[in-house]
């Protein structure tokens, strides 16, 4: 195949920075509820709505398509066998597949792939469906991102990104999310 070459220069800068995750994406102004019908994995309808939830949730934006997507599901899905019962999670699928049925069979690859044992829906599966329908944030702004609520269904954070096992950042990270989930089980068991 063709190969190539590019040169280039640059100068560092000491004082970039990047932002806060935790401050990238933020909910609408009109925000009261996250509340959504989508389809499974099987084609069935599930129905979620913040103000009937009993234990911590997260909700997980997501894609087939994408591999930081794939490490934060390997996470995610520690945590689900871990906290059995104790929290639920979602995994919210942005795909660009144009139908749900090619949506719904990359998605269950994935499932497949990684193991999972938390539920899949499919959010958006078309390019030209409004990804910021489905969930009141702002916009999405990247992926993934998690959405952690609390048992009573108010949003706790929102957490846009996710380090990897490569990053220097992951064993904190992976620490310092457990211990929040341990924090928002032990309030909701009060």
């Amino acid at each position: 195949g063709m190969t190539g070459y590019y040169s280039f220069s640059g100068v560092a800068d000491d004082h970039a920075t990047l932002e806060d995750p935790e401050e990238m994406s933020k909910l609408r102004e009109d925000y009261t509820h996250i509340e959504w019908h989508l389809p499974d994995l099987n084609g069935d309808t599930v129905h979620f709505d913040s103000r009937t939830i009993t234990k911590p949730t997260i909700l997980a934006i997501q894609g087939s398509w994408c591999p930081n997507c794939m490490d934060e599901g390997r996470v995610l899905d520690q945590y689900y066998r871990e906290f059995e019962g104790a929290i639920d999670i979602y995994g919210l699928s942005y795909e660009y597949s144009g139908t749900l049925e090619r949506a719904t069979a990359a998605v269950q690859k994935m499932e497949r792939d990684l193991s999972t044992s938390f539920p899949m829906v499919i959010a958006t599966y078309d390019p030209k469906q409004d990804r910021n329908a489905v969930l009141p944030l702002e916009q999405i702004r990247s992926y993934p991102t998690t959405i952690t609520l609390d048992h009573q269904g108010n949003v706790v954070k929102i957490y846009t990104g996710f380090y990897g096992p490569s990053t220097k950042e992951y064993v904190a990270y992976v620490k310092e999310t457990r211990e929040e989930l341990e924090e928002l089980v032990a309030k909701a068991n009060g």
